[in-house]
């Protein structure tokens, strides 16, 4: 469920820019990302992760469907970007949030100041709820995890962390 979360911010993120970018259509559309980036669901790497500036983030390489573009596609659209709308503080802002920011956006927890007809979460939760064969159990644990992103990282428990709990737990009986 945490990885479909995941996907979910990951996938939308190049999205969410292209659409503030084609308002003003100079840029080529940023692509989807690799997976091996949400296959991850280690602690400590998606906490930082969460402190990954949205700009960074989008430049992972992208998705190999993407045969005749190169790996590092979205990178040099954000690097010309950066280079040529440095007085656009409005981009910049938005390139520079991180990555929970972005989250709380797309989640509606905080006021979203770039774009004001979003709605990606409302058109992603529609996707997911017909693909799933209109199944409310499962949409309300997906908007559960949706919402609690960022703690369930904050609280998960490392398998270091549990073994040496088992191991205090037998030495003490």
């Amino acid at each position: 469920m945490i990885k479909k979360c995941k996907r979910i911010f990951i996938s939308y993120a190049p999205k969410y820019i292209n659409i503030y970018l084609n308002e003003e259509k100079k840029y080529e559309q940023l692509l989807d990302l690799e997976y091996s980036l949400i296959d991850d669901i280690k602690k400590e790497s998606n906490l930082k992760l969460l402190d990954l500036q949205l700009k960074d983030l989008v430049s992972n390489k992208i998705s190999p469907k993407y045969k005749t573009k190169v790996e590092n596609w979205n990178k040099i659209i954000i690097d010309e970007i950066m280079e040529k709308e440095k007085s656009n503080e409005k981009l910049m802002n938005l390139l520079n949030m991180t990555f929970n920011e972005w989250i709380d956006i797309f989640t509606y927890k905080i006021e979203n100041k770039f774009y004001k007809g979003f709605n990606l979460l409302q058109s992603a939760l529609e996707k997911i709820y017909k693909k799933n064969d209109n199944n409310r159990e499962y949409l309300s644990k997906l908007i559960f995890h949706l919402y609690n992103y960022k703690r369930w990282f904050e609280k998960k428990r490392e398998r270091n962390e549990l073994e040496k709990d088992v191991a205090e737990e037998k030495k003490e009986n």
